[in-house]
């Protein structure tokens, strides 16, 4: 994730040739601040940026260039709730749609993957779903 912090400190420093685009993943806007560097405009502008993003709140920050990093931890977030929500309904008896160990395993690899889940964890679920495959044959 980008540090609004960061930003600031490379936009002030050198935004005058482009540095906090090339930090904020805008390497296109970077190379245009680079090139026209020695007419003067970028460092004007980058010194407007420099307060522009100085007093933008943290959120607002975070939604415009970390928008990927959020969804990505939002997204193994929800993952592990939903295998929370399903082993609640199982502790519960409540009858829920059967998937074979082979689909739950391949769910629990790719939590696993994404690291939503630990290794005891996936552990101790694979058991779990393996456990279940037998007793309902």
């Amino acid at each position: 994730m980008k540090s609004r912090t960061a930003a600031c400190v490379w936009c002030f420093f050198l935004g005058g040739i482009g540095a906090h685009k090339f930090y904020l993943g805008q390497t296109g806007m970077g190379l245009l601040y680079l090139c026209f560097c020695w007419t003067g405009i970028p460092p004007v502008v980058a010194f407007i940026e420099f307060f522009l993003m100085a007093f933008t709140s943290e959120d607002s920050f975070n939604q415009k260039y970390n928008f990927t990093a959020m969804m990505m931890g939002r997204q193994s977030a929800g993952a592990t709730q939903n295998v929370t929500i399903q082993m609640d309904r199982q502790a519960l008896g409540v009858p829920q749609q059967t998937k074979s160990a082979a689909e739950q395993i391949a769910q629990l690899s790719d939590l696993h993957t994404k690291g939503a889940i630990s290794d005891e964890e996936f552990h101790n679920l694979k058991q779990k779903a393996l456990t279940q495959e037998r007793t309902q044959v």
